[in-house]
């Protein structure tokens, strides 16, 4: 569990295997840490603050490989996003790598291949500073990246090498009523049949239109409709469900078919 001022690894039984102290994230400003296993689970992949600077400064957040069997930092590298909210994407890369997407406030969005071999990290820039990594199919072959202003979202596909190609996109102008609004928050795969995406006035919103996108080529399938206001902020599951959350915080799976 990665917290405000702890990376924590508990049992299914909940017992406190082991923790590694960070500075708080509270205690500098606005970020927010993530983590994920390595895909042997011999590492856990964490970001927390880095050091200040004897003279007030402050580099950039880290990126750290914990030994999963006893919490030992096996390694760290700096990042050059600071005070940022990350996510862990999906399962790996071809070639092992994690991606890793760091959002700064409402204009920054960095994006990162994490690896880790023999507990060493390599840090790698995945995607344009323009672009926020958004969610990966099922079986991680495909990802979608939505340009910060929400103009348009990109489909990549994995190569025979490891590398990531464009392979379709999706403007706002080509979604029937959009007007001012922009594609917002977190579009992600419902399965390998479907992608679900957000569109609104801005991230703000506090209700939003949602698409059904095809994942081969984001063509426009449908616009859903549903029994009351749904909320800003689809989060696909990945297993053909989503979930929805209201103003008055009620949390909602849905499917398809039960709309």
């Amino acid at each position: 569990m990665s917290g405000d001022a702890a990376l924590t690894a508990v049992d299914t039984a909940g017992r406190r295997l082991w923790t590694v102290e960070h500075t708080p994230w509270s205690s500098g400003g606005s970020g927010d840490g993530a983590c994920a296993a390595t895909p042997e689970e011999r590492y856990v992949l964490s970001t927390i603050p880095g050091p200040v600077n004897a003279n007030g400064s402050y580099d950039g957040d880290l990126c750290i490989a914990v030994d999963a069997r006893n919490g030992e930092v096996a390694d760290r590298v700096a990042l050059t996003a600071a005070s940022a909210t990350y996510t862990f994407h999906g399962r790996p890369t071809a070639d092992g790598a994690l991606l890793l997407s760091a959002g700064q406030g409402q204009e920054d969005a960095l994006s990162y291949a994490v690896a880790c071999t023999g507990g060493k990290l390599n840090v790698a820039p995945a995607a344009r500073p323009d672009e926020l990594l958004a969610g990966i199919n099922p079986d991680g072959d495909r990802l979608i990246t939505l340009e910060r202003a929400g103009t348009r979202l990109q489909l990549h596909a994995l190569t025979g090498d490891g590398t990531w190609q464009a392979a379709a996109s999706i403007a706002i102008t080509d979604i029937p009523g959009s007007g001012d609004d922009r594609l917002v928050n977190r579009p992600g795969f419902l399965s390998d049949t479907a992608v679900i995406a957000a569109v609104a006035e801005h991230d703000f919103a506090e209700t939003s239109r949602h698409v059904l996108l095809d994942p081969q080529t984001l063509t426009l399938l449908t616009e859903l409709t549903y029994p009351a206001v749904p909320g800003p902020d689809p989060l696909a599951l990945g297993d053909g469900t989503w979930l929805t959350t209201t103003a008055g915080d009620q949390l909602s799976r849905w499917t398809v078919g039960n709309l």
